[in-house]
């Protein structure tokens, strides 16, 4: 194994383009071994990779560059880190957690093998065994002691006996609070049995940091938490780090690692290099719009006359115009939305509430104004065309001086 690289220099970045790490494994695992992760229980259709195995193939086959993440979310899944790995010593009394900047190369395991481990994990308490971990340029010492620690669902145990455990650290959508107590999902899973199995630990600690209410799951959000952060940087002071406490759910989950998993992370690794060995290139993602457009816009830099840009016959440019002119005609009604939004706030003056034949208005929680159906109303479409029949004879009879 080697780990003379550090995580995110140029270095890295070069070094880790040749290689599969832990957040691609389960994309490889997905495609060449389908059969064996539906054997363990994996609902492959259930639980699809964001990236695609054609993805992984083209740029490692052809060195094409994919798209990168938004920068947003790569920003704080990196600055919210140590964060992260200070709430769990925090929150987790017989643990101790410490971050990695090292970037490991197991080459015995195979020639693609690689982690970024996100840190590493003991057992904290009285002297029995001395274990120091280094983390870039810091080094924590500490001391791992006869005892167990317990999963989340009380079926894991952890002693002295299974040494330093591999830490692995999540951000997570609002919507995996509904989900917590379900443990991780099996792309997580296989990542930190990838992991351990590259560095050769036999336990994990997985911790996914979720937003406890869904307005705070966003860019502009998370950008205020990365400002916050480096406002307090170098600040130890503990009501620092409890004013994001606040914002956030932290779950942490306690895994064995897992033959099984580990064999088939080799396994797909072993198939991966068959196909690029036999230039056999994975089928394209025709069932996702979205992992096809990004498989599509690889491959046109590969093959520009095929998946470049085209020039229109007759039947595509009418369709692009009528695509032109239904595009027009949405922003056009959406101005007018905007109008006719205003001047009912506006008639509705200080008002609440607004009831009409078929509608009805008010402001919710945000002061946005709401309409809907009057589904109350006791007036029916028959009711409103004679009234406003009625309205238009007047208005004949009235024009005509009678």
């Amino acid at each position: 194994m080697t780990n003379n690289i550090k995580q995110h220099s140029p270095e890295w970045y070069e070094a880790k383009q040749s290689l599969i790490g832990g957040s691609q494994i389960y994309s490889l695992a997905h495609y060449y071994c389908k059969k064996e992760l539906e054997q363990i229980g994996v609902d492959t259709i259930k639980e699809v990779p964001f990236k695609t195995a054609l993805e992984i193939y083209l740029e490692h086959k052809f060195n094409i560059k994919p798209e990168p993440i938004p920068q947003v979310n790569s920003e704080f899944g990196l600055g919210i880190e140590s964060y992260i790995i200070s709430r769990i010593n925090q929150e987790n009394q017989n643990l101790v957690s410490t971050g990695s900047k090292d970037f490991i190369v197991n080459k015995d395991l195979h020639p693609l093998a690689c982690c970024s481990p996100d840190g590493k994990v003991g057992l904290s308490g009285s002297s029995l065994l001395d274990v120091e971990i280094s983390a870039g340029d810091d080094t924590a010492k500490y001391s791992v002691v006869d005892c167990s620690v317990r999963d989340y669902d009380d079926k894991v145990t952890i002693n002295v006996n299974d040494g330093l455990g591999m830490l692995e650290v999540k951000t997570t959508q609002f919507t995996f609070n509904y989900e917590a107590k379900a443990g991780a999902k099996w792309q997580y899973l296989f990542q930190i049995n990838y992991n351990a199995l590259i560095c050769g630990n036999h336990w994990a600690l997985l911790a996914c940091l979720t937003p406890k209410e869904k307005e705070f799951d966003t860019d502009f959000f998370k950008g205020k938490i990365l400002g916050c952060l480096q406002t307090i940087a170098g600040i130890t002071a503990k009501p620092c780090l409890e004013s994001i406490d606040k914002y956030y759910n932290l779950y942490t989950y306690i895994y064995k690692a897992n033959k099984t998993i580990q064999n088939i992370c080799e396994l797909a690794l072993k198939r991966f290099q068959e196909a690029l060995d036999k230039d056999d290139m994975p089928l394209a993602s025709i069932w996702n719009e979205e992992k096809l457009m990004r498989e599509k816009k690889m491959l046109a830099q590969m093959f520009p006359e095929k998946f470049g840009k085209i020039q229109a016959d007759k039947e595509l440019n009418d369709l692009l115009n009528e695509r032109g002119i239904l595009n027009n005609e949405s922003k056009k009604i959406k101005t007018e939305f905007e109008a006719v939004n205003c001047e009912i706030i506006k008639r509705m003056k200080h008002n609440i509430e607004a009831e009409g034949f078929h509608y009805k208005a008010k402001f919710d929680k945000k002061g946005s104004l709401r309409v809907s159906q009057n589904k109350n109303s006791d007036v029916t479409d028959s009711m409103v065309e004679e009234l406003l029949a009625k309205v238009d004879d007047v208005n004949i009879d009235y024009m005509a001086g009678g």
